[in-house]
């Protein structure tokens, strides 16, 4: 039995290493092409570089000074307030939803295991889990010595909870759970634009949908930094996307002081200035200008590593290490840096092997599905995706998936903005869609009672 076991865990890690590996090279191509060919498919891009055309876009933008009054106008509508306030309206009432579904799925799970008394006499104590007692310790004692084992979670959310904590007449844990639901309505939102973009409405609707209904989202209603690290992300992009630069990297600061991931934003932001550089066609007539102007622009790109820096800063503050973090996960946590396909491998070997079934349905089997499932659908999109989208996927699974003892693989997918826009366009067919809502509906039942009730879901 346990030979049959290395097999499978040994040949889905080789599986994930060369899909992997077949991803990564198709989006460098693309991220590499794209400011010279926006939006050129795959297939025709290849065929360029092997007959050695250049790399144009089909059509070239106007950029006369009429059409950019007639752009930045058509901008302005876009941005009008009524249309605004039914976006946010809508998205508002689908987190409501969800946010109901989890919270019945909990009441009714304790109703039926005669648990509905200690349910509220504890209510905190059913959501208040895990690492949401570490954010709310940083909240109300900052990082001290009898609490270093919470230095791998980074300030920018508790300080945030610290700041609004006397709104709620100091009640700490409220006034977390409000900021990480209002977070998830602008994740939402943020969403909704970025995919309409290019996908269209009906797209980013069912984007949003995914998102509220996705399996674990009851994270993103609790005292995590999830929710409020999704939507800085997502804001940094929507703004580097409306060309807004120097915002998207004051947003991606907040970022990248939110989660280690945050740092990742640089790559579709830097994309988004490549293709603002080139659409104005100062190369080759003033190529001084132009390199000056795009060295501007990649130093304060740059400028969002400024958020993980403060906390190296803490770090230092902290313990006298800049890296004093890598110390804690390594005693505290038992961690170390790994890989993604050794990931899968333990964890598929921990499936079987493991005596908890508890563990096995709430931790194994749910990091195993979701690694397999979210490299394959990075592999089969990645030659249409938004290359930008796609690298900051490639990066953020081989990084937050790595440690070598990892519990929560399904959490850190949850916060993968590109994530959404892949299931959407993955199920553009009105039934394939259908099937998988559901299926997110009655796992998300499922999540919600197993984190507040059973509290085995990490």
């Amino acid at each position: 039995m346990s030979g049959w076991i290395h097999v499978l865990s040994t040949g889905a890690s080789a599986l994930t290493v060369a899909a992997m590996c077949l991803s990564l090279f198709v989006l460098l191509v693309r991220y590499s092409a794209e400011p010279f060919a926006s939006g050129i498919a795959f297939g025709p891009l290849i065929r360029r570089l092997v007959d050695g055309r250049p790399l144009e876009p089909e059509s070239m933008e106007d950029h006369s000074t009429a059409n950019r009054q007639l752009r930045r106008r058509l901008r302005r509508n876009e941005w009008a307030l009524h249309n605004q306030v039914k976006i946010v309206a809508w998205v508002f009432s689908v987190a409501v939803v969800s946010r109901l579904v989890i919270f019945a799925s909990a009441l009714v799970g304790s109703w039926l295991g005669g648990d509905l008394t200690a349910f509220f006499s504890d209510f905190q104590g059913h959501w208040v889990r895990w690492d949401c007692k570490g954010y709310l310790s940083l909240a109300e004692n900052w990082y001290t010595p009898d609490n270093q084992e919470y230095l791998v979670l980074l300030p920018i959310y508790p300080l945030l909870v610290r700041f609004f904590s006397p709104v709620f007449l100091g009640h700490t844990a409220l006034a977390a759970t409000v900021i990480s639901n209002l977070a998830l309505v602008g994740s939402g939102w943020a969403l909704y634009l970025l995919v309409q973009e290019k996908q269209g409405q009906i797209v980013a609707k069912r984007a949003v949908q995914l998102l509220m209904f996705c399996p674990i989202s009851v994270f993103f209603s609790v005292p995590y930094a999830e929710s409020l690290f999704l939507f800085l992300t997502l804001l940094s992009i929507l703004l580097a996307r409306r060309q807004q630069f120097v915002a998207a990297v004051c947003i991606g600061i907040l970022a990248s002081g939110t989660r280690l991931a945050g740092i990742l934003t640089v790559i579709p932001i830097y994309l988004e200035v490549l293709k603002y550089e080139r659409s104005i066609h100062l190369w080759p007539r003033h190529k001084s200008r132009c390199i000056l102007r795009l060295a501007g622009y990649t130093l304060m790109t740059a400028m969002v590593g400024l958020g993980l820096g403060g906390y190296l800063l803490v770090n230092w503050w902290s313990t006298g290490e800049l890296l004093g973090f890598v110390k804690v996960q390594e005693t505290v946590w038992d961690q170390s840096f790994g890989s993604m396909a050794n990931t899968l491998r333990y964890s598929i070997e921990m499936l079987f092997t493991n005596d908890s079934m508890a563990w096995e349905l709430g931790v194994w089997l749910p990091q195993s599905l979701s690694i397999a499932a979210v490299v394959t659908l990075l592999t089969v999109l990645c030659v249409r995706m938004d290359p930008g989208d796609g690298l900051y996927a490639w990066l953020y699974l081989t990084i937050t998936l790595a440690p070598t003892w990892l519990l929560t693989g399904p959490r850190m997918i949850l916060s993968m903005y590109p994530l959404y826009p892949m299931l959407a366009e993955a199920t553009r067919r009105k039934g394939l869609y259908g099937a998988l809502l559901a299926v997110f509906l009655v796992l998300l039942i499922m999540c919600s009672y197993m984190y507040a009730v059973v509290g085995n879901l990490l």
